[in-house]
């Protein structure tokens, strides 16, 4: 009997034995588990963090710099080196009357800048720039259902705000499509934020300082480009098409009997028609091709990468354009003319003053023929 109860004595601490074995074990194998947690997330924030310092060194780089392309080049290296992405895209807005635009769009998965004005019709951008806060989807409490078999999945994107002095002077929009992708993650949305944080700044200073440089080279009552440029870009655009043995052309435009205008609907009226027929010079060519005023009512254009005869054409557009116009005046209404002359490089002069020289000698025979034409240079 002694025998038996020792014996169920000795079972019954085995077996307390063994669940105390089994619960240290099992706490062992939880320690573990958390030990290789801490490991992990200890892991991946030193990398956090280094791609944090990263993107701060990338940025220090252009921290002094005033010139936009070299912010962009430098924010599309760090962007392509911390970030996976289908598309990413940042946007720069203005404001116009109480309405917020799109004034810049830079791809970084093409590196092509625009400057076309655009309206916002993204809901997410508007919202973003409302709230002045970031928005990520999916979320992270519908990751979860992002797994899910049979679930309709949400678009993987991102949208960060660049914010100086507590307004949204841009965005950059990351998204994610297709296979192998993963919806981005708190740290991706954080490190973002980062880079936006650092270059917000930079980027605006960088607009303005590109305004003050447009403005000394822009005539302020027209939009055209001043004189002095013209003079620069004749330049830089004869050596360019010498070097690569091409040809260009350059019109000289005068509006007709611009003094009797003024002298009958006053100056009030004559610089509204200085402006109306900037614009139709300006909107007849392309966006790359340089429409200056030369002086008074005298205009000089450049139209890069353009014979005699295709500029020729060009040339009866704008003349044709212009004519067209009606400006409302004291009275009523009336029109008004243009006289133009055209010369080509190289055949019709090898150096700037020669082929302005023999340009303004066209436009001078347009305005003896009659005015209302344009005159190709002939020698």
């Amino acid at each position: 009997m002694v025998l038996l109860q020792i014996m169920s004595l000795i079972l019954a601490c085995l077996i307390i034995l063994i669940l105390v074995v089994e619960r240290a074990k099992k706490k062992f194998f939880q320690l573990l588990d958390a030990l290789k947690f801490l490991k992990e997330r200890n892991r991946k924030l030193r990398r956090d963090v280094e791609d944090i310092f990263g993107i701060y060194e990338g940025i220090k780089n252009v921290a002094t710099t005033l010139k936009f392309d070299e912010i962009l080049q430098i924010m599309s290296q760090l962007v392509h080196k911390y970030f996976e992405f289908s598309f990413a895209t940042l946007y720069l807005f203005s404001e116009e009357d109480a309405k917020t635009f799109i004034t810049l769009r830079y791809d970084f998965v093409t590196n092509l800048l625009s400057r076309e004005k655009t309206e916002i019709v993204d809901s997410n951008i508007k919202d973003v720039i409302a709230h002045r806060r970031e928005i990520i989807s999916p979320e992270e409490k519908e990751i979860h259902d992002y797994f899910e078999e049979g679930v309709e999945k949400p678009p993987i994107f991102m949208i960060v705000p660049l914010i100086v002095e507590g307004k949204v002077i841009g965005v950059i929009e990351m998204r994610r499509e297709g296979e192998p992708f993963l919806p981005f993650s708190a740290d991706d949305l954080h490190k973002l934020s980062n880079l936006c944080a650092q270059t917000s700044v930079l980027l605006r200073r960088a607009r303005l300082y590109a305004e003050v440089e447009r403005l000394a080279i822009v005539d302020g009552l027209t939009g055209l480009y001043v004189h002095r440029y013209f003079q620069e870009k004749l330049t830089q655009e004869m050596k360019r098409a010498k070097v690569y043995d091409e040809k260009f052309s350059l019109l000289m435009a005068d509006i007709d009997y611009f003094k009797r205008y003024n002298d009958q609907f006053g100056h009030l009226a004559g610089d509204e028609l200085l402006r109306r027929v900037s614009m139709a010079l300006k909107e007849g060519v392309r966006e790359t091709d340089i429409v200056s005023r030369y002086g008074g009512e005298e205009f000089a254009i450049i139209l890069l990468h353009r014979g005699k005869e295709e500029a020729e054409e060009i040339a009866e557009g704008l003349r044709k354009r212009v004519e067209s116009m009606r400006l409302e005046v004291e009275g009523g209404n009336t029109g008004v003319t243009i006289s133009m002359g055209l010369a080509t490089f190289p055949e019709d002069g090898l150096s700037e003053s020669e082929l302005i020289k023999h340009a303004d000698e066209a436009l001078y025979r347009a305005k003896e023929g009659g005015r209302n034409r344009v005159v190709v240079y002939r020698r």
